[in-house]
């Protein structure tokens, strides 16, 4: 009887393992309340009229909000504001490279009929010279 409960045990571990380590390995897996949930690949274009390079808005619940670099080909000052109609918000700065990150606070910055924080970042120096373009990741 020991070694059916034992053969049982090593079977169900032998199960469990290797779901939870891919589960965990996956950046990109929502987690829910007090884990970081991968909101996505935002790449940097250029904006012309403000002459900086910039990503589209990313849409936050508040609390805690990543980026990490990607694709830079040097170490430039990444700005993150909250997009708003009646004047944007800063939120900080930081300087990244390629796979640096930072996180800020951004729970004083939830507003709107959305109940969210539309935050974007943008960098006046130029991150690439070519290949793959520039971008930031996003964790909410």
């Amino acid at each position: 009887m020991k070694k059916i409960s034992l053969l049982l045990t090593a079977l169900t571990l032998a199960m469990v393992i290797p779901i939870t380590s891919a589960h965990a390995a996956d950046p990109t897996l929502n987690r829910g309340n007090g884990e970081w949930d991968w909101q996505g690949t935002f790449d940097l274009f250029y904006n012309d009229t403000y002459d900086y390079f910039q990503t589209v808005n990313c849409q936050s619940t508040g609390g805690s909000f990543m980026m990490e670099a990607r694709a830079f080909d040097k170490t430039v000052m990444v700005q993150l504001w909250e997009d708003d109609p009646s004047g944007d918000d800063y939120v900080g700065q930081a300087k990244l490279g390629h796979g640096d990150s930072v996180y800020f606070n951004i729970e004083n910055l939830v507003d709107g009929s959305n109940n969210r924080a539309e935050l974007f970042a943008l960098t006046y120096e130029n991150p690439w010279k070519g290949g793959e373009l520039p971008a930031m990741y996003f964790w909410d």
